[in-house]
């Protein structure tokens, strides 16, 4: 096995994934791309739906209960005196990826789960909401790690590295985050939901995506 060898540039890796993406499906009128997305047109060759009544009621009401909870700490966090500090700035983005990713990947996965909802069966939104969690998830993964530097250094208030959250240059990470997170949720192929297994994936390696990555001598 080897790799191709073409001349690839580092704006080919960057947008690796735009035929894939929420991006390429927006300019192109709302249209998934059939070379990577497709149905069988005779809904008897689709995938059997399986329902998970249990998991989806407990994912949807458990989901429901998270976000109300959140949605009360949120605005006690947005109305606080300490929204002056580093900390709490990033606990707010953190808040509204939490928010997004609970609707995603609790509320719409227990609807999913519950009914048997494939991707076959609603192709567009199940797209929409697997870029939208994973811009969720992937926000959510940057501003927890930079949230947690920033309490030790709270704790620990001798670490030269607190000076790197001082005054403005807080607004420098806060950006980041919003850049990382909209990169893989708008430029990075989603995830899609499989109600068989109450989760969702990537592709599982196989198809058109394994051909460019890998060929054989």
């Amino acid at each position: 096995m080897s790799l191709p060898s073409p001349h690839l540039t580092s704006m080919d890796y960057f947008f690796a994934d735009y035929d894939m993406s929420l991006t390429y499906f927006i300019l192109n009128g709302l249209q998934l791309n059939r070379e990577y997305y497709s149905c069988p047109d005779d809904v008897a060759l689709r995938p059997q739906a399986v329902s998970r009544k249990l998991w989806g009621t407990y994912f949807f009401f458990s989901g429901f209960a998270i976000l109300v909870l959140y949605l009360i700490c949120f605005i006690a966090i947005a109305t606080n005196d300490l929204m002056k500090t580093p900390a709490y700035k990033t606990m707010f983005i953190l808040g509204i990826y939490d928010m997004s990713s609970t609707c995603v990947h609790s509320i719409a996965t227990g609807v999913f789960g519950y009914f048997g909802i494939t991707f076959c069966d609603c192709p567009r939104l199940h797209f929409v909401l697997g870029s939208v969690g994973l811009g969720s998830w992937m926000g959510c993964c940057i501003t927890s790690m930079t949230l947690a530097v920033i309490r030790i250094t709270d704790v620990c208030t001798t670490l030269k590295i607190r000076k790197v959250f001082d005054g403005h240059r807080i607004y420098i990470f806060i950006v980041m985050f919003w850049v990382y997170g909209l990169y893989a949720m708008f430029l990075s192929k989603p995830v899609t939901f499989s109600p068989a297994h109450m989760s969702w994936f990537f592709d599982p390696g196989v198809g058109n995506d394994v051909g460019k990555v890998l060929t054989s001598d």
